[in-house]
């Protein structure tokens, strides 16, 4: 599996609680702009890579609130961001077996 990293958890976790996009990145990912990828495409791709490990461990209701719309992000931050908590717990926990 794919698993984002504790930075980017992290930014997620910022972008879910209303700081803007390219405040999270630049706090949490500095080193990947002017590598080629706009902040946005750097949000979208922790958000897929996410929603598909949601949908590897049978979570697709997670994927589908990972998918929503950014403009819906308010609404479910505090159900996404519980969530990638627990999957971030759940990650460790099978990485160290």
């Amino acid at each position: 599996m794919d698993f984002p990293d504790a930075n980017e958890l992290a930014m997620l976790r910022a972008w879910y609680a209303g700081m803007p996009v390219r405040k999270a990145v630049e706090r949490y990912l500095s080193d990947r702009i002017g590598a080629g990828q706009s902040v946005r495409g750097v949000l979208g791709g922790i958000r897929r890579r996410l929603a598909k490990v949601a949908r590897q461990v049978g979570q697709p209701d997670l994927a589908a609130i990972l998918g929503l719309p950014d403009g819906e992000r308010l609404r479910e931050a505090k159900t996404t961001v519980e969530a990638i908590e627990l999957f971030r717990y759940a990650h460790a926990d099978s990485a160290d077996q």
